[in-house]
């Protein structure tokens, strides 16, 4: 167990057996009062003068009822306290038994309350109520503090044998007290507790000590200066010496914080009573001497009374107050030990406060045995000195402080240290594989990072600032949406660079380019003006930042595995970046997890629809169909994944269907091709057979034809559904819907409001020979099979007019004959002018006379 700990402990221990006294006196008196009732031995009860009493209040209702409701009041009292208590204290139950026994089994007379209840009955009550309310609330508390619980907690043995008394004890706590769960987060680290110094700077601070202790102060004061920047440790390196100063214990130690003052005025006024107060104790009479010159200086500080136009001095002489300094200087010169009084955050003060501490350390206050020792930043008081018209500030605060000692130079790697350290014991999660991963990357940055920092409490307001971010992440289960590198990076900079953060967060095509690897850069070097234009826009630490996070490739170091969907979840990706400064993923997106739910599902189609009712981004669904690495191992992985990609691209437009090809190529799937192939086949021929509406079958041969579209090769087999087996399922599907809608006629094939027009232009695949593009109609025999069988069908004159309603019109230009040839193309193929006439041949009649003959 922790030192603090044992020590909590035994204070803990000492109250117990403080508070015990005072219940065992007020046991004592509820004792005595019950005896009161009691028969007991003559000779006790002639000199407790019992009897009378107890005849008195034997079988007198209207004398006993208020006595019990007294007693009762007092019980209550009681149990609220042991219920309020955070601890048991085991003499309680040890009285209560006791007392239970010696009630039921003494052969005592006891007095009557009303009718056949006693005063024994009512004491076995409160008795057995107490014995109760202190079992239960031992099993309830979370502490064990009575003496041999103690010890035997601080024993060799305790956690072999506590931890399951602990555990059951927290389990009821848990269930009891659901809504004073305590949080899994962690506070804040502190500034002042938290900097640990160095060696080095530990005996620097001891030496100083040291050597104010035997400094001779019996004819003036004696003033330290500590310097250094904001956050170097200052405030550390005052609470180390203010150890050492007790420890050798050779002064009277006075703290004064001016942080707390709002005016010049108020500063002298606080640092005399501050003075006082700590003085006040051992020196009285020193006391009322430095309150008098208080006095004194607050009627000098006050402006002269003036009636009239006359000025009536009112204020003391100058004799009568160095007199008084004097006698307090003299005074203080004849303590035992010395003073020393400790001035922290002068560099937080305004200019004018600043100037008056300076005075009473040169000045006001400069009594003998006096050591003051203040901290400030040497460059803000030379300021400050300026703007008081010093014109020599270095010299002036060499009058005051005899001698100033600059804190000892904060090597890098402390401050690394300190970084590393302060995100581990601040981040409420630990262990995570994702920790691991940021630690070893931004390991081989550290000297780069190190010369962001200048100062421990700038490297302690990072680590706060980031475990917030991590821990929030964590809680709203978010924080597999990022990569923690690029979020460690991002946070840096706005440290950093503010300015630049902000314009990355509102605008960033101000700073950045789309490119092929997601947002890069723009640059902008075109010519010498627009790049220093560009470069005026950072300096040299912000574009390396910014290099690092859009242009540069992760590169692990010291591990010895790899995540490998963590590059997907970079800044500069597309639906992942305005995540980074929103710390959430926008509604119309889809998340990491959400796409990883969808592949374990059992029906990852009806997620998909259930993501398109609710208008989510096409484009963020296949954002994360692009960038999610899936265990293609896993055959419910790789089924779910095909499914979902198959059914969310029947739904999509051309330029999704073009990336969805992108993602169905066999070099994806390396030895799990054949598997992925028998998946889409089964996935398509489920799909056709489940398609009863027109629209259905439309979107799924516009999928298959797009799939089709730009094979380089009739050999060639890219994709994991091959050219061959994409036309199979297109002809089927305009099978199925000739079939299903006998009202059909051959004229629905020409014209572009019907939904056959579109099935049929799907069924024009395209194809390759000797690298020239042509077109092939797979479907055309099987509608002329269909169409000419038909019994009734339409007439040439028919044809012609619908063909030249939407094919041929007056005055069409080279672009509307261009359209024309290219909507014709799609529909009957290359050779469409030869094709189409074969359509009109069979298809359809001359006339109705020719029908009927």
């Amino acid at each position: 167990m922790a030192e603090n700990d044992k020590t909590k402990y035994k204070n803990w221990y000492k109250t117990l057996l403080r508070i015990q006294k005072k219940e065992l006196i007020l046991f004592g008196v509820l004792i005595l009062l019950a005896f009161i009732f009691v028969g007991i031995s003559s000779d006790i009860c002639k000199w407790l003068k019992t009897e009378v009493i107890y005849n008195i209040v034997d079988n007198k209702p209207l004398i006993n009822i208020p006595i019990c409701i007294i007693i009762s009041g007092f019980a209550i009292w009681w149990w609220s306290k042991i219920w309020k208590d955070k601890d048991i204290r085991s003499y309680r139950l040890g009285i209560i038994i006791s007392l239970f026994i010696i009630t039921y089994y003494s052969k005592v007379k006891y007095a009557n309350i009303t009718g056949n209840i006693s005063y024994e009955h009512f004491f076995i009550g409160l008795l057995a109520i107490s014995a109760i309310i202190i079992i239960i609330r031992f099993y309830l508390s979370p502490y064990f503090t009575c003496k041999s619980l103690l010890k035997w907690y601080l024993s060799k043995n305790r956690f072999k044998r506590g931890k399951r008394i602990i555990k059951i004890k927290q389990r009821i706590n848990g269930i009891i007290y659901k809504k004073d769960k305590k949080t899994d987060l962690k506070g804040f680290s502190v500034d002042e507790t938290e900097i640990e110094l160095t060696k080095e700077q530990i005996k620097y601070a001891e030496t100083l000590a040291g050597k104010l202790k035997n400094t001779d102060l019996s004819k003036e004061s004696f003033a330290v200066g500590i310097t250094g920047e904001w956050g170097s440790g200052k405030s550390t390196f005052l609470n180390t010496m203010k150890k050492e100063i007790k420890k050798e214990d050779f002064a009277e130690i006075v703290e004064f914080n001016p942080w707390l003052c709002n005016s010049p005025e108020q500063v002298t006024q606080d640092f005399f009573a501050t003075l006082i107060d700590k003085l006040s104790p051992k020196h009285s009479t020193l006391s009322r001497d430095i309150n008098k010159y208080a006095k004194l200086l607050n009627k000098i500080a006050k402006a002269s009374l003036s009636i009239f136009g006359i000025d009536l001095d009112l204020t003391p002489s100058d004799d009568s107050l160095n007199k008084l300094k004097d006698k307090i200087s003299n005074k203080l010169a004849n303590l035992p030990k010395k003073v020393v009084i400790l001035i922290d955050d002068t560099d937080r003060l305004e200019g004018n406060e600043v100037f008056e501490i300076l005075r009473l350390i040169r000045n006001t206050a400069d009594f003998k045995n006096v050591i003051y020792i203040a901290t400030y930043d040497k460059e803000y008081v030379t300021d400050v000195l300026k703007e008081n018209k010093i014109k020599d500030p270095s010299a002036y605060l060499e009058k005051i402080f005899q001698t100033e000692v600059h804190l000892l130079k904060t090597e890098s790697f402390e401050l690394w240290d300190t970084l590393m350290e302060e995100i581990k014991e601040q981040l409420s999660f630990k262990g995570s594989i994702l920790i691991t991963v940021l630690k070893s990357y931004i390991n081989q940055y550290k000297d780069f990072i190190i010369t962001i920092f200048t100062n421990y409490r700038q490297v302690k307001r990072f680590a706060r600032q980031f475990a917030v971010y991590l821990d929030y992440l964590n809680k709203s289960e978010l924080i597999n949406e990022y990569s923690l590198i690029d979020l460690f990076w991002i946070e840096l900079l706005q440290v950093y660079d503010k300015r630049v953060y902000n314009i990355l967060a509102k605008d960033p095509f101000n700073f950045l380019q789309l490119g092929k690897k997601g947002l890069t850069i723009n640059r902008k070097i075109t010519n010498g003006e627009d790049e220093k234009e560009e470069k005026s826009k950072w300096n040299e630490k912000t574009e390396n930042i910014l290099e690092i996070i859009f242009e540069k490739e992760y590169q692990y170091q010291n591990l010895l595995f790899h995540v490998n969907d963590i590059d997907s979840k970079r800044l500069r990706l597309g639906d992942n970046y305005f995540k980074y400064f929103a710390l959430r993923v926008p509604p119309n997106k889809i998340s990491f997890e959400e796409m990883k739910d969808m592949l374990k599902s059992n029906d990852p189609e009806a997620t998909l629809d259930n993501w398109i009712r609710e208008n989510k981004d096409y484009n963020s669904i296949i954002f994360q169909f692009l960038n999610h690495k899936i265990k293609f191992s896993n055959t419910l992985y790789l089924r779910n994944y095909i499914f979902g990609l198959l059914h969310f691209a029947s739904f999509s437009n051309y330029p999704i269907i073009s990336t969805i090809k992108e993602l169905l190529q066999k070099r994806r799937y390396s030895n799990l091709a054949n598997n992925a192939r028998n998946i889409a086949s089964f996935w398509f021929g489920r799909r056709i057979d489940l398609c009863n509406k027109e629209i259905e079958l439309l979107h799924l041969s516009s999928l298959l034809n797009h799939l089709h579209t730009r094979i380089e090769e009739e050999t060639t087999d890219s994709l994991i559904i091959n050219y061959k087996t994409i036309e199979t399922y297109l002809e089927t599907i305009i099978t199925k819907v000739l079939n299903s809608n006998k009202s059909y006629s051959a004229l629905a094939i020409l014209q572009p409001r019907f939904e056959l027009n579109v099935i049929f232009k799907n069924c024009c695949v395209q194809y390759f020979d000797n690298n020239v593009e042509y077109y092939k109609q797979i479907a055309f025999d099987i509608v002329i099979d269909h169409f000419t069988n038909k019994a009734n069908k339409p007439t040439f004159e028919e044809f012609d007019k619908v063909y030249k309603e939407n094919y041929e019109y007056d005055n069409m230009t080279d672009d509307d004959k261009n359209i024309i040839d290219t909507e014709l193309t799609k529909l009957f193929g290359s050779n469409y002018k030869k094709e189409k006439e074969r359509f009109k041949k069979e298809c359809f009649i001359q006339n109705k006379q020719t029908l009927n003959e």
